[in-house]
């Protein structure tokens, strides 16, 4: 079984419906959840032991950033065929050894499972590190970044996630993965600061202007785990 603490490096993991696996540390549990990263959340769990992204067959676990006593299962990241991970229980003994082979799973309300014998949508993740998915929650929230386009005509409008680990910016379905680079372009900003990127959609590139505003007159603290 895994441990908790507080000092681990790792990923943050980003589910299906773009929402963060989070530890509510009241009734020491995990949920998916919003996480406001952009204005200064963070979420109470990382993934650590993942040598790369998409590793396959690497043992990882669970970290609490808050220490509580509820056990996390011993995990194994299988290949999810959508630029993410599965996770896999691998415990054959104590608390978790009934879901044996089992995998990790978000629902749509927020639940985190281990029960999936079989690798669908809820069963995938993204990991993130801090700064992708300070990038991808600042293009989210309107508040917090202005976005227009090169000829300075601002991009109204609502920003949305859809599943399948797909944005909607200007009316155009912007899928994650191929946009990382993009994501650390703004998540890396420091406040007041800007940045022309081109964002790969579903079907031509998408080029934009984004800058901070004055909401995020804060620090990266987030940032860190």
């Amino acid at each position: 079984m895994t441990t908790s603490g507080s000092d681990a490096e790792g990923y943050w993991l980003y589910d299906w419906f773009g929402r963060f696996l989070d530890h509510d540390p009241g009734p020491d549990r995990l949920v998916a959840r919003p996480c406001a990263i952009a204005r200064g959340g963070r979420p109470g769990l990382s993934l650590v032991g993942l040598s790369a992204r998409t590793a396959v067959g690497d043992p990882v676990r669970l970290v609490k950033r808050v220490t509580a006593p509820m056990p996390l299962p011993t995990l194994c990241s299988e290949a999810s065929g959508r630029g993410g991970i599965a996770l896999r229980v691998t415990d054959r003994d104590g608390p978790f050894a009934a879901f044996h082979n089992r995998m990790l799973t978000a629902t749509d309300d927020g639940q985190v499972r281990h029960r999936a014998q079989a690798i669908r949508g809820w069963e995938m993740f993204l990991p993130l590190t801090p700064v992708e998915a300070m990038g991808l929650e600042r293009l989210m929230d309107a508040d917090t970044m202005a976005v227009s386009r090169p000829n300075g005509e601002a991009v109204v409008g609502d920003r949305a996630r859809r599943q399948d680990f797909t944005l909607v910016v200007a009316g155009r379905d912007v899928p994650v993965v191929p946009n990382l680079d993009a994501l650390r372009q703004l998540g890396a900003l420091e406040p007041g600061g800007g940045v022309s990127l081109t964002l790969q959609t579903r079907d031509s590139p998408l080029r934009l202007d984004a800058a901070l505003t004055d909401l995020t007159n804060r620090t990266n603290d987030a940032l860190s785990f």
